[in-house]
């Protein structure tokens, strides 16, 4: 056709979101007819001193992080209030700082801004303000807790079948996907493959229209 030319790919995000679960349930039926996702994994919940245990691990990780950049640093100890949930905990860390001195709110990428934004001298008393919130306010490690092997290998397979051809039907691309062992590899010593590729020419927008589109992690095995 005279003057047509090609859709940029954030138009056909938006246009493929309206199409709405049906439409989208045929795109990926059709695209992997031949192959089907295995049995969702069932995977205990923590014990108690499970729990205890992670939630320890990740202070003890943030603490050294701090005291890396501020040796010297005497990381405050306050008492456990209470642990809280993911929808939760950009509210309840965006108070607690506030009340530290450190005025914040929770923003659009589920953590906190701080306004004003402390000053460069204020930088360690902030960092260490916001810990003690860490220490009193703990995300619920069933939220932290590392996917098992099992669960990994259910989330390649939902990438392979269904969130590469997401991303190639909403008219982006996606980098060649690495073997299964790789990929398991890689994300249990924290490299995780990016299924959205080079997603430099999106505005910060469009490309959240692709992830909220295609997630990574099936609804399935996010943490609840």
């Amino acid at each position: 056709m005279t003057g047509s030319s090609r859709q940029p790919p954030w138009r056909l995000f938006t246009s493929i979101a309206a199409v709405g679960a049906v439409a989208f349930s045929a795109i990926l039926l059709t695209a992997c007819a031949s192959e089907a996702l295995p049995p969702v994994p069932s995977v205990a919940p923590l014990s108690e001193a499970q729990s205890e245990a992670l939630a320890v691990s990740i202070l003890e990780e943030k603490g050294d992080r701090i005291l890396s950049l501020y040796p010297g640093a005497a990381l405050p100890t306050p008492d456990r209030v209470r642990f809280v949930t993911q929808s939760e905990i950009a509210h309840v860390k965006a108070d607690c700082v506030t009340e530290q001195g450190f005025p914040a709110a929770p923003n659009d990428e589920g953590g906190i801004t701080y306004s004003p934004v402390p000053p460069d001298e204020q930088a360690e008393a902030q960092t260490l303000a916001a810990y003690a919130c860490d220490v009193m306010y703990p995300l619920d490690p069933r939220f932290t807790r590392p996917y098992t092997e099992a669960e990994l290998r259910y989330i390649y397979a939902n990438l392979k079948l269904t969130v590469i051809p997401c991303i190639e039907q909403a008219g982006s691309s996606s980098p060649s996907l690495p073997s299964e062992h790789v990929f398991i590899e890689g994300w249990e010593n924290g490299r995780h493959w990016n299924p959205y590729g080079d997603s430099g020419s999106l505005t910060m927008e469009e490309a959240s229209e692709i992830h909220e589109l295609c997630p990574m992690v099936p609804a399935e095995l996010q943490r609840q």
